[in-house]
Parts: structure tokens; C-alpha cells; sequence
């Protein structure tokens, strides 16, 4: 089982999404040994501001500002910045479910190399296509995820 964990966010003017995320990793039940990422690049809003508010409240979490965009590039300079051996690359506009980091790490083979990637729609209030592909698709993520042994 994987105790040692590094969750790295790229962050491009999120400030009304990213403390839904970073709210959803406190209320992680995940008892190893955490550290949190947050890679700004260039935000025009105030992104850095919102998550300033956050360092007391998280154990091993840290800002990279930088002037350079481009999620790639944010991902990599959040990985080498990263001390712990497994990385968790999480979009800044997701909300995770309470128990996701123990389902998630549990299902990883330390054996063997490893790569996972999900795709999750966002659904809006206010936006009809977006909640209906939303219905459309998951469930159908359900499944294969919740198979996953």
C-alpha cells in the first residue's frame, strides 16, 4: 500500500473552483503522509490569493508561482518540486469523493509501472448540455471504475 503521496494541481485562474478541490483533499481520510502542490501560472485573478488561505489548514502544502503557462509545463515543474515517490496529477476544477485517495491508492500495484488518467466532465447548474452528457457518461465511469479491482 502506498503511504507516501505528492498531489500536484495546475492552476490557471481558478479561484471559484480550487478551494471546492483543496476543501475535498482535507476531508481525504487518507492517513499516510500527504503534501499538496498547488503550480499557478500566471493566474489573472486572484487564485493565489484563495489558496494562500489554505496553508494553515493543510499539513505540506506549497505554492509554485510561475510566469511561464502551459499545464504541461506546471504538471512537470510540480513533479520535480514533488518529495514523495507517487504523484497525483489533479485538475484544479474537480471536487474528490470522500474516500477517494484510499480507493484510488488501493488499486495500485507498487509492482509494476503505473499510469492513470480519468476524465470527468463538469457539470454546470445552469447549463443543460453539460448536465445531461454528464448523466449520459457517468455512470457508465461508475462502472468501469467501481470493477477496477
Amino acid at each position: 500500500m502506498i503511504n507516501e503521496l505528492s498531489i500536484i494541481v495546475p492552476a490557471l485562474n481558478e479561484e471559484k473552483y480550487l478551494p471546492k478541490l483543496l476543501n475535498s483533499i482535507l476531508q481525504q481520510d487518507f492517513k499516510g503522509k500527504t503534501e499538496v502542490i498547488i503550480v499557478d501560472g500566471n493566474s489573472e485573478d486572484r487564485t493565489i490569493e484563495v489558496t494562500e488561505r489554505f496553508k494553515k489548514k493543510i499539513p505540506n502544502f506549497s505554492i509554485l508561482s510561475l510566469s511561464k503557462r502551459g499545464i504541461g509545463y506546471q504538471r512537470n515543474m510540480g513533479a520535480k518540486k514533488a518529495k514523495y515517490k507517487y504523484l497525483l496529477f489533479i485538475d484544479a476544477d474537480i471536487i474528490l469523493p470522500k474516500h477517494f485517495l484510499n480507493r484510488f491508492l488501493r488499486r495500485i500495484n507498487v509492482r509494476e509501472q503505473f499510469v492513470g488518467t480519468a476524465n470527468v466532465w463538469v457539470a454546470e447548474k445552469d447549463d443543460f448540455l453539460s448536465q445531461f452528457v454528464f448523466a449520459c457518461l457517468y455512470p457508465s465511469f461508475l462502472y468501469t471504475f467501481l470493477r477496477i479491482k
